[in-house]
């Protein structure tokens, strides 16, 4: 056992029980993936996916507020819906990730913008589906 080790070991049973933490501590580890689909005829995107690559690529950017929003959204609609998975009629939270999707690509066709949210459950990896 080389010097370094030595410290690390001994210093290790001081400074576990009195200084440790995990990420847990600020923010629970997130239980559940999300994606959203919009689309009409002219376009096909993975919004959330998009906000998420472009707050990744640029943290300075400005996608962190839109960001999470969207996700909050997402998870209210997860908790407080009554549904298992299928087709989505007059859920005001839902109402609320249908607009945010419109917004964020500006659809202003007269087409309208079909929805699909995934949610992947980490834990079971089961996947929910809801569309409008």
């Amino acid at each position: 056992m080389g010097n370094d080790s030595k410290i690390s070991y001994y210093s290790s049973f001081y400074c576990y029980p009195y200084f440790h933490q995990n990420w847990n501590l600020f923010v629970p580890p997130p239980t559940s993936n999300y994606t959203l689909m919009a689309y009409n005829d002219s376009v096909k995107i993975n919004v959330f996916n998009e906000l998420l690559i472009k707050h990744k690529s640029n943290s300075l950017a400005g996608y962190q507020p839109l960001l999470l929003a969207l996700s909050n959204s997402i998870h209210y609609f997860e908790k407080n819906t009554a549904l298992k998975s299928g087709k989505v009629t007059n859920d005001i939270n839902f109402k609320i990730v249908e607009y945010f999707a419109k917004k964020y690509l500006h659809a202003k066709t007269k087409q309208p913008l079909k929805v699909i949210l995934i949610i992947n459950d980490v834990l079971t990896k089961q996947n929910r589906w809801y569309y409008n």
